[in-house]
């Protein structure tokens, strides 16, 4: 070991002296290695070059390769959605073809489908239970339609009820079949609209987040990131908002109109609505027999076409010289109120002013009683516009609107033949009572109006939210907005029944009719039956008592009056007896008691009510018709022939 060490070492030293180093060598070594590793490299690609070519492979991977290019340079079909919704519209179901979405066909046309045989089934069963209901209503014994509806041997007495249900059933399901055949049409609109829309809103499949910078739309320009997404549902959401306008204009249901003031507190702009009554030019006061027969157009008065302009000075001045003891205050809602009065209710104002000889004595004369403010009389304007039998979309119902509830708590009777809320002295007097109430609680007139409108209960939510306020001014922006348009309403109705003169309305001519009187009636009796014995008018019976429904007097239940012409009171008088024995079985159909037939077995019941005729060889149809003076089209009928065939050994009915 020691021998083998001291030879390197002397190796080393050898080394040095010679001036060699041992790196240097590793290094010179290292570079003649990559050298020839180069040359290698160079001569294999020498040798690949002069190699021959597969010039089959190099076509085959260009032709892929042009393909692919072609492939990813193709146009995408980006339906226009105009066009889509234009053809939905035309052909159900051609957006979604123009869109190519060919699987929701299925869908649409099996929407349709199932609508249109849904209302044709429904519109069939309720023309044959239609005319079986006609035919056991009537007394013609050659009509039996009813018939084919009934089990067999059953009798139809007392199925009367049943048919009528069932009518009515399948005609509403005919109409719900309706409403869901439109549904389905929109829908398919809508659906092929959306579809168009979006069929070039692309989402990336990097979901990955990224923060950038954003323009944002100062409404003269568009992000360009945003573009194609933002325009394509603005327009979406335009269609729809304007679809589902169309649709809310053409409803069933009336819509609430409104006017636009500017707050006295805020000073910005508010919505209060308007009362209903003022929402229509005409309504059915118009009908009533009294308005037909004696109000007229005027002859020595002539209507200004226009209004003329006033300004807020002579407003103010006109108002504070009403005789009232309730506040009549002017401000912008009270103005907009009377102009409606005098520009566009015009001829319902003028046609008003008639009416009031009908009814103003009835209401002084309880107002009075009662010791409240005479400006009061007013109040059944807005309310109703003077028409006795006006219902409004929440269910008040007469001339001072009563709401079922508040009705009876003041006496008003309400059952399905008298509504005496429609009756013009009981429910003037009640709502005299409920005012005199009112003002007993809030001693503030203006406050008695906003609660007769919306209810004590809201009034005293108001009252809180205000901090305990009472007047009705300092209350006005926590109330309802048809509230806070209610007493507005109120000032102009006095207002414009004070000085119409001053706004060129001429008020109809007025006639009144007779005198009238009551006669109390202690049995049932229909006001028919009064009318063709005592000959008077049907419709001028129904006008003085309007609060018989149907026009039935329930007697028997409680003692109930009557109003008549006086030139008729000693006609009925004399004609009493007669009046109610006319007819009592057509027009009182109630029954004080039912006879209930026996019950026979089946056998007895058919071979009695039912007849049948057991066919034998060589029986044609026309025989058997014959035989039994019977028509061949009823034998068809009831045995669900369509043909003259008919095989021996098989009964036939006969009726």
């Amino acid at each position: 070991m020691m021998a083998g060490s001291m030879n390197v070492h002397a190796q080393k030293a050898r080394n040095r002296r010679m001036g060699i180093k041992t790196d240097s060598i590793i290094q010179v070594k290292d570079s003649l290695v990559i050298d020839s590793l180069k040359l290698l490299e160079e001569r294999q690609k020498i040798e690949n070059m002069e190699a021959p070519v597969d010039t089959a492979a190099l076509v085959r991977k260009n032709d892929s390769i042009q393909k692919a290019m072609a492939a990813e340079t193709k146009p995408r079909f980006i339906p226009n959605s105009n066009r889509a919704i234009w053809l939905a519209l035309v052909i159900p179901g051609g957006g979604q073809i123009y869109n190519r979405k060919y699987w929701k066909l299925p869908i649409v046309y099996g929407g349709f489908v199932g609508c249109a045989y849904a209302l044709t089934w429904n519109n069939r069963m309720y023309k044959d239970y239609s005319q079986a209901y006609l035919d056991i209503m009537d007394d013609d014994p050659d009509t039996k339609s009813y018939e084919d509806f009934l089990p067999h041997g059953m009798s139809a007495e007392g199925m009367e009820d049943t048919f009528k249900k069932r009518k009515d059933f399948y005609r509403r399901n005919r109409d719900l079949s309706i409403f869901c055949f439109i549904g389905v049409y929109i829908l398919s609109v809508i659906d092929a609209y959306v579809d168009a829309e979006l069929s070039d809103f692309d989402i990336s499949k990097d979901l990955g987040l990224q923060i950038q910078p954003v323009i944002f739309n100062d409404g003269r320009s568009i992000a360009p990131s945003e573009s194609s997404a933002v325009i394509p549902f603005n327009r979406m959401k335009n269609f729809l908002i304007g679809l589902f306008t169309f649709i809310g204009t053409t409803g069933i249901s009336a819509q609430t109109q409104s006017i636009t003031v500017h707050s006295q507190t805020t000073g910005k702009e508010e919505i209060i609505d308007v009362p209903e009554s003022m929402q229509s030019e005409m309504d059915s006061l118009y009908w009533d027999w009294q308005s037909k027969n004696h109000i007229t157009l005027g002859e020595n008065c002539t209507m200004a076409s226009t209004n003329p302009v006033v300004s807020d000075s002579i407003y103010m001045d006109r108002l504070s010289r009403i005789p009232s003891i309730i506040e009549m205050p002017y401000n912008e809602a009270v103005r907009k109120f009377i102009d409606m009065y005098a520009v566009r209710l015009r001829n319902k104002v003028s046609f008003m002013l008639a009416a009031t000889n009908f009814y103003m004595p009835i209401f002084e004369e309880a107002l009075d009683l009662y010791d409240l403010p005479q400006e009061l009389k007013y109040l059944p304007i807005i309310e109703s516009a003077l028409n006795p039998v006006a219902v409004s979309r929440q269910g008040a119902t007469g001339l001072w609107q009563f709401m079922l509830g508040t009705g009876k708590i003041y006496g008003l009777k309400n059952n399905s033949l008298i509504d005496e809320r429609r009756d013009p002295v009981k429910s003037t007097w009640a709502a005299a009572r409920y005012l005199k109430d009112l003002y007993d609680i809030y001693q503030d007139w203006n406050l008695v109006l906003a609660a007769y409108n919306c209810g004590p209960g809201t009034i005293n939510k108001a009252i809180r939210r205000a901090g305990g306020a009472t007047d009705y001014w300092t209350i006005y922006n926590y109330l309802p907005k048809e509230t806070r348009g209610y007493v507005p309403a109120f000032i102009a109705a006095n207002y414009i029944m004070t000085y119409y003169c001053e706004h060129g309305i001429c008020p109809m001519e007025t006639q009144l009719p007779n005198a009238t009187d009551t006669i109390h009636i202690n049995k049932d009796l229909h006001l028919q039956q009064v009318a063709e014995v005592c000959n008077i008018n049907l419709d001028q019976l129904r006008s003085l008592n309007p609060q018989y429904k149907k026009d039935i007097i329930p007697g028997n239940s409680e003692l109930c009056a009557l109003r008549l012409p006086n030139n008729f009171v000693s006609t009925f008088i004399d004609r009493q007896d007669s009046v109610f024995a006319y007819k009592p079985n057509e027009y009182l159909t109630k029954r004080k008691t039912v006879a209930i037939k026996e019950t026979t077995s089946s056998r007895n019941r058919s071979s009695k009510g039912t007849l049948y005729h057991k066919i034998k060889q060589g029986d044609t149809l026309g025989g058997i018709a014959a035989k039994y003076h019977v028509s061949i089209s009823q034998l068809r009928n009831l045995n669900g022939i369509k043909g003259n065939n008919i095989r021996a050994g098989r009964s036939l009915r006969i009726r």
